[in-house]
């Protein structure tokens, strides 16, 4: 594991993921087996799904400055709408 403060296993249905751009999305569920075993939903982008690895990482290998990797996990029960408040008035303030 590349981050070690990172660990997706840990996660359950529902967790809040801030991904490095600092958008959101929520933890969907884990497929054991799979190149990449869990599977997340972006919560603030209008694209679907996406997956990473145990660590939170796009990608295992080609790693890049602009992958949308796992940052920080809240559990879930956390106010979404809060969360993406604070996220629009941080972005409002940084242009």
């Amino acid at each position: 594991m590349l981050n070690p403060y990172i660990d997706l296993r840990k996660c359950e249905k529902g967790d809040i993921l801030v991904l490095k751009d600092g958008s959101l999305a929520e933890y969907v569920e884990h497929r054991e087996g799979e190149y990449f075993p869990h599977i997340i939903k972006y919560l603030d982008k209008n694209v679907g799904k996406g997956s990473r690895n145990d660590d939170g990482s796009m990608l295992k290998n080609n790693r890049r400055d602009e992958d949308l990797d796992v940052v920080l996990v809240f559990k879930k029960g956390v106010n979404k709408k809060e969360l993406l408040k604070n996220l629009n008035i941080r972005y409002e303030q940084g242009r």
